[in-house]
């Protein structure tokens, strides 16, 4: 419902929304009901900031943040903004986050009010032996959900035995978001991570345009995407990390160079429902690729200046997206979509005729003809 309100709001801004309010299962005033309600905060809500939402930076608290130690108000408040923002947050969360070890949380407020809060577990740290049995995919264990992926489907054992700092989740007061209070959390547990001598940090999350832009922003890199859209979102996951010791920055370098090297291979054959924002930004994200020869420019000036059919120059099409800068170039250009659906997603001209992309094969290499020339007069580093 959080994201399909602004599916909504943003398409059909007339919807209605309608509530059910009387209870169908039990009475109104049932006890019972009441008291599991709030035992378990089903009704937390993050609530209204009072007052000015504005504030200067000296006004602004990060502070770590034991939620098994809190106020009742307080609880309330900051998983209400965890229910708020996150779609899955249920109340096996909120056991988990009061009676996890692992976990490490930090505070954003603005007085007495929170704004903001950052959920954080320490993963890794395994044995060596149960690495490889968690890469060989012979061992799962609880837990650890960054390492095991990373050890299990990225082929990267070492995952597991550095120890990672994982965000679990994050939420800002949406009368004070995008004003860099998630960064200045995230910025307090990279601190955190960087004393403890912590090996990485890293996020695992059903992947949209504006988050992984978010972590971006936040110093973190795309190490991994599964390969099946989550069930509850539609969405595929999106796991970022940034290394901070010598071991963790050779991991993530080696891990985001092997993930370039087979992009444009498996691409074609696993994700073509990646939305093409998403799309663009994850492929500029990653390592870029070989450079261009001059034959590959010959062919590239032969598509935008000739007769040089599409499907013989695909080949350099999609060399020429891991250059560097080609995709952030790109990701403004209004022919964007069709360039990651018939390069890089290579589905068929009649797909991107049906979702009215494209006139049909001809218009739309005629599209991508002109991109070419684009690039190739003004495009970065060509």
């Amino acid at each position: 419902a959080i994201r399909f309100r602004q599916v909504l709001d943003q398409s059909t801004p007339q919807w209605q929304s309608v509530t059910l309010s009387e209870p169908v299962r039990w009475s109104m005033n049932d006890p019972l009901e009441a008291l599991i309600s709030r035992l378990f905060l089903l009704e937390a809500d993050g609530g209204r900031l009072p007052g000015k939402t504005e504030y200067s930076a000296g006004e602004l608290v990060i502070e770590p943040w034991e939620p098994a130690t809190a106020s009742d108000e307080a609880l309330s408040r900051a998983f209400g903004l965890l229910v708020d923002a996150h779609y899955r947050t249920s109340p096996a969360d909120l056991r988990q986050w009061l009676d996890d070890p692992a976990a490490r949380s930090w505070r954003a407020r603005i007085g007495d009010q929170t704004v903001g809060v950052l959920w954080c577990a320490l993963e890794g740290g395994l044995p060596d032996e149960l690495a490889q049995q968690v890469s060989l995919g012979t061992r799962r264990i609880r837990g650890h959900l960054l390492p095991q992926s990373l050890a299990s489907h990225s082929g990267y054992p070492e995952a597991a035995v550095l120890r990672g700092l994982r965000v679990v989740r994050i939420a800002v007061s949406d009368e004070v978001r995008r004003a860099g209070i998630g960064q200045c959390m995230v910025q307090a547990a990279r601190g955190y991570a960087a004393e403890q001598d912590v090996d990485y940090l890293g996020t695992s999350f059903g992947g949209s345009a504006d988050l992984l832009a978010f972590w971006q922003t936040c110093g973190l890199h795309v190490v991994r995407v599964g390969l099946q859209q989550e069930a509850s979102s539609g969405e595929y996951p999106l796991q970022m990390v940034a290394g901070f010791s010598q071991a963790g920055r050779d991991l993530e370098g080696r891990i985001r160079n092997r993930l370039a090297d087979h992009w444009l291979t498996l691409l074609p054959g696993n994700w073509q429902g990646l939305e093409p924002t998403l799309l663009a930004g994850i492929t500029a994200d990653l390592p870029t690729g070989p450079t261009l020869d001059k034959d590959d420019l010959r062919d590239l000036s032969n598509f935008a200046n000739g007769h040089r059919g599409f499907q013989v120059t695909v080949p350099v099409l999609r060399k020429l997206s891991q250059a560097p800068g080609i995709m952030a170039w790109l990701k403004s250009h209004e022919a964007l979509a069709v360039w990651c659906q018939s390069v890089l997603q290579g589905r068929p001209w009649s797909a991107l005729q049906a979702d009215r992309l494209c006139l049909g094969q001809r218009e739309g290499e005629d599209r991508l003809r002109q991109v070419v020339r684009d690039l190739l007069k003004d495009g970065p580093g060509l």
